[in-house]
């Protein structure tokens, strides 16, 4: 899956393509990778979860963790 940021809080994200590692756990879709680049993050994932409560209408919801070195 590669991710393509329109927005980062690192302005060189904007516009580039990033591959990002990505599985499938039932209604989730989720995608994580160990922070290099970051002082005091260790990793992150976001997770989309679909939301089955609208029918046929798929929509998804989004959230972000992050892991901060202690």
């Amino acid at each position: 899956m590669y991710h393509l940021p329109e927005i980062s809080r690192l302005p060189n994200f904007v516009g580039t393509k990033q591959k990002r590692p990505y599985i499938f756990k039932g209604d989730l879709l989720q995608f994580a990778d160990k922070a290099t680049d970051e002082p005091g993050v260790e990793s992150w994932t976001i997770t989309w979860r679909r939301d089955t409560q609208h029918g046929s209408k798929r929509k998804l919801s989004q959230n972000l963790h992050i892991t901060q070195n202690a």
